[in-house]
């Protein structure tokens, strides 16, 4: 993914989620952009995981303008209290990003199968327009 411009499903109702909004009611609306951009470093990240590491945190907290302090206990609530992001071995991830990247692959798995029988079908044709010309 890195080096282009990818882009991901982002729900229009997302704010109406009642555990983004109680983390709206603790964080404002600065909250529900450090929320985002958060999902976005995941679907960047190759493993979808950030580590809960103390320079990431730091460089978190330069990118929102805000303090170490206020990233971790955001990432810390966002875990335990509201649910949005689920810690593992010093990590943490999105349920909600791995099942939009496992929709993603599915979608384009069965593209990609679509796509081989469409090229298939065609050469086939191809084959009996050829047998057909050359008599």
């Amino acid at each position: 993914m890195k080096g282009t411009t990818q882009y991901f499903s982002h729900d229009y109702n997302a704010a109406a989620d009642l555990k983004v909004e109680a983390m709206i009611s603790d964080f404002g609306i600065a909250g529900y952009g450090m929320y985002w951009y958060i999902i976005e470093r995941l679907y960047q990240e190759e493993t979808h995981r950030i580590d809960r590491k103390p320079y990431i945190l730091k460089g978190f907290a330069k990118q929102m303008s805000t303090d170490v302090e206020q990233v971790s206990t955001f990432i810390e609530k966002c875990i335990g209290e509201y649910e949005l992001f689920v810690a593992v071995n010093g990590s943490f991830y999105s349920d909600r990003v791995l099942r939009q990247i496992a929709k993603r692959e599915k979608i384009s798995a069965q593209k990609s199968i679509a796509g081989k029988a469409s090229a298939d079908a065609r050469k086939r044709l191809t084959d009996v327009e050829q047998v057909l010309t050359d008599d």
